[in-house]
C-alpha cells in the first residue's frame, strides 16, 4: 500500500468511511489459505463419500481406507499443481494485486471489487472528492465509485455471528466477508466494527 492520503480510511461527506485497500496476491496469504480450506473441505466430503459408498457395498473398512488415501493422493497430485497453476494465472490476470473498495457506516460494511480496468488513482480521487465536496450530492458521487467496482459482497452487522481479525495479514473475517485494512487504521476499523455487532461475544 502507497502512504497516500486517500488509501487512508476516510470519512466522507455522506457520513461512510471509505477505504482503497490493494493487496498482493503473492505476498498475502488470505487467498492461497482460503483456496486450501476449501480443497480440504473438498477432501474430506469425498472421503465421507467413498465411506458411505463402502458401507453400502459391504466392504471391509480397513481395505477401503487404503484405497480411498491412494485415491485421494492422486487426487491431490492432480489439484495441488493445477490449484497453483491457476492462481498464479488468476494473480497474473489481476495484475498481481487485489484492489478492493469498502464502504462503512453504522449498519454495515460493503466489500466491492474493482473492475479490472477501473485503476486504484481513480477510486482514490473519488475518495477525496466525496470526503471534501462542498457542494452537491455526495450520494451521487458515492454511487458512481461503486458503479466503478463489481462483485460486491454487504454485510449488516446485526447479522455478524463471526469477528476475527488477523493484524499481520490486515484482515477482518466478518461472517464469510473479508475486511482489508492498512496498518495504521487497522484497530480502528477492527474496533469500530466489533461495537456495533451484538451478537458477537466480547
Amino acid at each position: 500500500m502507497s502512504d497516500q492520503t486517500a488509501d487512508k480510511v476516510t470519512l466522507c461527506l455522506d457520513g461512510k468511511y471509505r477505504w482503497v485497500y490493494e493487496m498482493s496476491l503473492i505476498r498475502n496469504a488470505t487467498i492461497p489459505l482460503l483456496m486450501l480450506k476449501v480443497l480440504l473441505i473438498t477432501i474430506v466430503l469425498m472421503e465421507i463419500i467413498l465411506l458411505v459408498v463402502a458401507i453400502a457395498a459391504g466392504k471391509d473398512i480397513a481395505e477401503f481406507f487404503v484405497s480411498s488415501l491412494m485415491i485421494i493422493g492422486i487426487a491431490l497430485l492432480v489439484l495441488i499443481p493445477m490449484g497453483i497453476l491457476g492462481y498464479l494465472i488468476y494473480s497474473w490476470h489481476m495484475g498481481w494485486y487485489y484492489c478492493v473498495v469498502f464502504e462503512m457506516d453504522e449498519n454495515g460494511v460493503l466489500h466491492a471489487q474493482q473492475e479490472n480496468q477501473v485503476k486504484k488513482a481513480g477510486l482514490l480521487s473519488d475518495i477525496a472528492i466525496l470526503a471534501g465536496l462542498a457542494a452537491g450530492n455526495p450520494t451521487t458521487v458515492g454511487s458512481a465509485l461503486l458503479a466503478k467496482t463489481n462483485n460486491s459482497m454487504y454485510t449488516d452487522f446485526g447479522d455478524v455471528i463471526r469477528l476475527r481479525a488477523v493484524k499481520e495479514r490486515n484482515v477482518i473475517y466478518i461472517n464469510n466477508n473479508q475486511v482489508y485494512v492498512r496498518d495504521e487504521d487497522f484497530d480502528f476499523v477492527f474496533d469500530y466494527i466489533k461495537k456495533r455487532c451484538p451478537k458477537v461475544k466480547n
